[in-house]
């Protein structure tokens, strides 16, 4: 088996030549090192979110929890029937407050189970609701593809929809600790994509191009980007903010848009200190693969994960750096397993205090892959 990934939506890009000269703290020096923990039994942690002690992490189903050592537990599982399906997309905490969202289909209970739910705990994870995603004016279908949280109370989600007349963006938003969800139509050519929120009315979403929103899910406004990567197409899969409003965002660049499955794939960080202009961050000239998530503890404390390209059919080997919003990343180098390698990470998270985890990640050896996570330092 091998690393599964959450879909994105990638809108086209806008390319910007940005006069603006980032500059911010060396990363803090992190104490320890970065270890592997073994993960026996079915759970496949991806996609990760971690609050101010612990991290959530989307495993098919089920929604995980881990703490700084030890394994991913089950935290949470959806309970269907055999013609109902969840698929999760994506997961976000901001305090005690974590929202999960997936797409349902199929049949529970005798009734049709079709679009966007929500799942909700105030808890940390000890009791959890589940939300329908509001149905949407103008829209007949909607899938939702992100969620990130500003406060303690409010949420953002993103996604897309299918109407008699049109397609575009969606979003979702609450400010009742996801009690209740209001949703409208983004505006045209506004594509739901990666999105991140440093506070309730301060999101950043990477759709090709850079949006940013002050007033609500209906206020998104394109934010033009830089392009330094020649011939190559972005394609942004991940966005983390620190503070107030300093945000990174992690993806891939290929020639004409291609998937990330050869050398020609460039891993892809820019950075904000505003969340409105927008830097290349300087990566490690060796690199070449795809970022599939960000966290940050700090502005100054980041860690990104994905894989490099590989000849080997069940995966690339695996790819993390660090560093500080707007500053030269370094590889961050992970703990090499006896035989075999690693091959890609789905997922990393890191709490408030620096302690961080990644999704799945497997040593493959003698035609198989064993399922392991990292825990280590931002």
């Amino acid at each position: 088996m091998g690393p599964h990934r959450a879909a994105r939506l990638v809108g086209p890009t806008v390319a910007a030549v940005l006069v603006l000269v980032l500059a911010a703290a060396p990363p803090a020096s992190a104490s320890g090192s970065w270890r592997a923990i073994a993960e026996l039994g079915l759970t496949e942690p991806g996609r990760v979110a971690c609050s101010s002690s612990t991290c959530l992490a989307l495993a098919n189903a089920s929604i995980d929890e881990a703490g700084a050592t030890g394994a991913w537990k089950t935290l949470y599982t959806v309970k269907g029937s055999g013609t109902s399906s969840t698929s999760f997309s994506d997961v976000a905490c901001d305090g005690p407050l974590c929202v999960a969202v997936a797409n349902s289909s199929g049949t529970l209970r005798g009734h049709s189970v079709t679009g966007p739910d929500a799942f909700v705990t105030t808890t940390g994870g000890r009791h959890w609701g589940t939300h329908a995603l509001t149905k949407v004016r103008g829209a007949t279908s909607t899938q939702v593809l992100d969620v990130a949280c500003g406060g303690p109370r409010s949420c953002l989600a993103v996604g897309y929809y299918d109407g008699p007349t049109s397609s575009g963006g969606v979003a979702w938003s609450t400010d009742d600790a996801g009690a209740t969800w209001s949703g409208q139509l983004l505006p045209s050519g506004v594509v739901g994509g990666p999105l991140a929120c440093s506070g309730a009315q301060q999101c950043v979403m990477a759709s090709g191009a850079i949006e940013v929103t002050t007033t609500g899910p209906g206020g998104f406004r394109a934010v033009t980007t830089p392009h330094p990567w020649g011939s190559r197409t972005p394609a942004f899969q991940s966005v983390a903010c620190a503070g107030r409003s300093a945000c990174v965002v992690a993806g891939y660049a290929t020639p004409s848009g291609q998937p990330c499955r050869s050398r020609s794939c460039l891993a892809v960080l820019l950075a904000s200190p505003d969340g409105r202009h927008w830097s290349a961050v300087a990566l490690p000239r060796s690199l070449s693969g795809q970022l599939v998530q960000v966290s940050c503890a700090s502005a100054t404390r980041c860690v990104a994960v994905g894989d490099a390209p590989s000849s080997d059919p069940l995966g690339g080997t695996s790819l993390a750096v660090r560093g500080a919003i707007g500053s030269p990343w370094s590889a961050l180098a992970l703990p090499r397993p006896t035989t075999g390698e690693w091959i890609g990470a789905s997922g990393v998270g890191c709490t408030t205090d620096g302690r961080c985890r990644t999704g799945d990640l497997y040593d493959h050896r003698g035609g198989q892959n064993f399922p392991y996570t990292m825990a280590g330092p931002a």
